[in-house]
């Protein structure tokens, strides 16, 4: 026989409010049902979750719930730290029957997780492929777009400046200046600073470069002395070939369509 109930009293008027809250939906409860949702984006907010929950379920909870639940969700999908961090060993195991060259240390103090460094084999020979990869490349592009006077934008990664002296000697070489500032601001940090550097960025005459690069000096001499390592040709508009006819220091645009094909 089926369990079953019996209503021994009914009535058809009520006159109690509406309850939005409901204890049953614990943190735990909101993670087994949102963790597909988190999994798809991390950095879902905890307020919109908090919304989903009131749309989904008509139940109010509290932030600090949602949280909890997040913690418990992303401990589901990637397990717990604890669990991640005994395959330490299990992985400097595998590296080094696969990349015997490579160089693993692992410090411990008894059971507990202090540091661990590692480099790969490849990473020990990296910048020569890195030569290797650009001259091919460039290379290839050369035969479809032809050795013109180009204007070439990029960071400062190691290879390509060699390799562009040697392929393209006549191109101009720039570099993005958002990625020179966000390595200048790793060092030398400050809203006064920032303004002075990008002035000199953008100055249109040698004269106003000088006058923002001495307030820089001025500012930070150390600032100063890691920007004058730096030729002015390759981020200050005033020292830009006048023929080139292009006055592009920022590679945005590569990276808005590196965006949207890797979406796609």
């Amino acid at each position: 026989m089926q369990d079953a109930f019996r209503i021994k009293t009914f009535k058809s008027e009520h006159n109690c409010g509406k309850h939005y809250h409901n204890r049953r939906v614990t943190s735990s409860w909101i993670a087994s049902k949102y963790w597909e949702y988190i999994r798809d984006d991390i950095t879902w907010a905890c307020d919109a979750l908090k919304e989903a929950i009131r749309r989904d379920y008509n139940v109010f909870v509290f932030k600090h719930k949602c949280y909890r639940a997040k913690h418990l969700a992303i401990k589901m999908i990637h397990g717990s730290e604890l669990e991640q961090f005994k395959k330490l060993w299990s992985y400097c195991a595998a590296i080094r029957k696969w990349q015997p060259r490579s160089t693993l240390e692992l410090l411990t103090e008894g059971h507990k997780f202090l540091r661990f460094y590692v480099c790969l084999e490849p990473c020990k020979r990296v910048e020569q492929e890195l030569k290797d990869s650009w001259t091919w490349f460039l290379t290839c592009l050369l035969k479809d777009i032809g050795p013109k006077m180009w204007t070439l934008i990029s960071d400062q990664q190691k290879g390509i400046i060699e390799t562009l002296k040697n392929i393209l000697p006549n191109a101009e070489h720039r570099f993005c200046v958002r990625h020179l500032y966000a390595n200048f601001n790793k060092l030398y940090k400050g809203q006064v600073l920032k303004d002075a550097m990008w002035k000199a960025v953008w100055a249109c005459t040698e004269r106003e470069f000088l006058e923002h690069v001495k307030e820089i000096q001025n500012l930070e001499p150390n600032a100063h002395d890691w920007l004058k390592r730096v030729k002015a040709v390759s981020w200050s508009k005033h020292a830009h070939n006048p023929e080139v006819m292009c006055d592009m220091l920022l590679n945005n645009l590569a990276k808005t369509f590196n965006s949207y094909i890797l979406e796609a």
